[in-house]
């Protein structure tokens, strides 16, 4: 029976490899909006990275897996993984909302992807179903929330609808007839997955980047050589 009130976050990405970045940016999520769950969903093959080379699903399943196993909050979806094919947000959302009806659904993206929204399938239907919450960028030199919070507002107003009016208060960007998007300065983690791929490599270590369980994999399954 699904809880009423129930609030989760919808984490999609590559996760290759999930990494401490990921798994602490989702703890500082859960708390500061007092979200009830984090659904981690790795894709099958992103539409922005349909000539990358991406890791073997199942291995990035076992990852994650591993990563998240002692966190009862957290859970993964291999929802776009058995669906095969390019992974949209669009179907991705709309099966959660079916799944989840009574449930208040955030979708959680970063600052770099989020100002290519337009470039989405379907975007303009996106911010009409579901809540957007847009993490700060990772890199600390990066990491002027501001500046951020302008370009996201800018980048609103110009690119996707001029109504768009962003309350301090609330750190939130809002629409009368759209969902709200919110963003999250939450503490920045220097932590990339191609510098993980990249270490790994060459051969350097890669423990204060990723859980150990999940170095032991990489190291067992000989990834990213």
């Amino acid at each position: 029976m699904q809880k009423t009130n129930l609030k989760m976050g919808l984490f999609g990405g590559t996760f290759d490899p999930v990494h401490i970045g990921h798994i602490k940016g989702a703890l500082q999520l859960k708390k500061k909006f007092a979200l009830d769950k984090i659904m981690f969903i790795p894709a099958a093959i992103p539409p922005h990275k349909q000539t990358a080379q991406i890791s073997n699903a199942k291995k990035r399943l076992d990852m994650l897996r591993l990563a998240v196993k002692d966190y009862p909050y957290f859970e993964i979806s291999d929802i776009e993984i058995k669906k095969d094919g390019i992974s949209y947000s669009i179907d991705t959302i709309n099966y959660f909302i079916s799944e989840y009806q009574k449930a208040s659904l955030f979708f959680i993206t970063g600052y770099d992807a989020f100002i290519e929204l337009h470039t989405w399938k379907s975007y303009k239907k996106l911010l009409n179903i579901i809540q957007f919450i847009v993490m700060a960028r990772p890199n600390p030199s990066c990491s002027d929330s501001d500046a951020m919070k302008s370009d996201i507002d800018n980048y609103l107003k110009k690119t996707i609808d001029s109504e768009y009016k962003f309350s301090q208060s609330k750190n939130t960007y809002l629409h009368s007839q759209k969902k709200r998007v919110f963003f999250a300065d939450i503490l920045p983690t220097d932590i990339s997955s191609a510098n993980i791929r990249l270490a790994v490599k060459k051969g350097k270590d890669i423990t204060n980047a990723v859980t150990k369980k999940t170095a032991d994999y990489i190291k067992k399954n000989r990834l990213y050589l």
